[in-house]
Formats: structure tokens, sequence, C-alpha cells
């Protein structure tokens, strides 16, 4: 959190109310391989973006991570590289930027042919902080194009759009 913050010219410690007492998940994931007569459509994980602030991503050797490109409207293959973590950025992200930076839209199609796994770590931030539009994100005389929430309320929000 503090690189975002040096990159949109705030100081390093902007986020740290955002990180103390903070919510995060860790999950172990598993996606069988898919038929290789898959349905069209027939995904380990449909289409969406995380909620949160920032997701980590450990893979296995095995393929199968896609992400969306808003400039070629099409899915390109996120191959695993051994050692390291993908990084996506959340919905708050995108809030707080007021879309300057924008979430992560991906999906898991596992055609490795082999049982595929991932561990996702999601750090959402305190559920009491408010997240609103930075001023360093508005151009003069822009409006948010996002009211000011809680960590908890966007939370909330999210789970009743996705599950509501």
């Amino acid at each position: 959190m503090g690189a975002i913050a040096l990159s949109l010219q705030l100081p390093e410690e902007h986020f740290a109310g955002f990180c103390r007492d903070s919510m995060s998940t860790l999950r172990l994931l598993h996606y069988p391989p898919q038929p290789a007569n898959a349905a069209p459509g027939e995904k380990g994980c449909g289409a969406h973006t995380d909620f949160g602030g920032l997701t980590l991503l450990l893979q296995d050797e095995n393929p199968g991570l896609q992400v969306w490109d808003r400039h070629s409207k099409s899915w390109f293959h996120a191959a695993p590289v051994p050692g390291t973590y993908v990084v996506n950025l959340g919905d708050m992200i995108a809030r707080w930027t007021n879309d300057q930076y924008r979430s992560t839209l991906h999906r898991v199609v596992n055609m490795s042919g082999r049982e595929r796994y991932s561990v996702p770590f999601f750090f959402s931030g305190n559920p009491d902080h408010l997240v609103e539009c930075l001023p360093t994100c508005l151009a003069p005389g822009e409006a948010p194009r996002y009211p000011a929430v809680t960590v908890e309320e966007h939370h909330r929000e999210m789970y009743r759009r996705t599950y509501g």
C-alpha cells in the first residue's frame, strides 16, 4: 500500500489506517481439470474482480489464470512464473483512485489436463476505514465517481450485488 501511495503522489504512510486491524482472507483453491469438450462459458472460476484492496496470488505450475484486456477485448493467459506472486488491485483501489487504477477482471479456465491449485491472500483493510476519492486522483472540476463508504460498507454492498 505504501508503493501505491507513492505512485499517487501521497506520503508512503497514507494508507496506514487502512492497514491497521485489517480484514484478510487466505484461501486454498482447487481446480479440477476441465473436459476437453467443455461447454462455452464453462469455467473453473467465472469472470470477476476482487472486492478488497490487494490480492496476492500464488499459483502452482499449471496455467489457468486469464486476465481481460480492455483494449483488445480478449482474455490473455497469465502463465505462472515459478517463485512469484500475481498482485491484483481490487475494487477499493479503483474507488479510491476514481478509476485511475482499475481492479483486475480475471477468471480461471483450467485446460492443463491436470489438477490446479492456487493460494490467494485477500487484503481488505480495516472495516472502519473510510474509502473516498483521493484528491490527487481528481482533475480540476472533476467529481468523484463513487460516494465515500467504509471498508465494511463497501464489502457488504459487493456481497449484496454478487449474492443478493
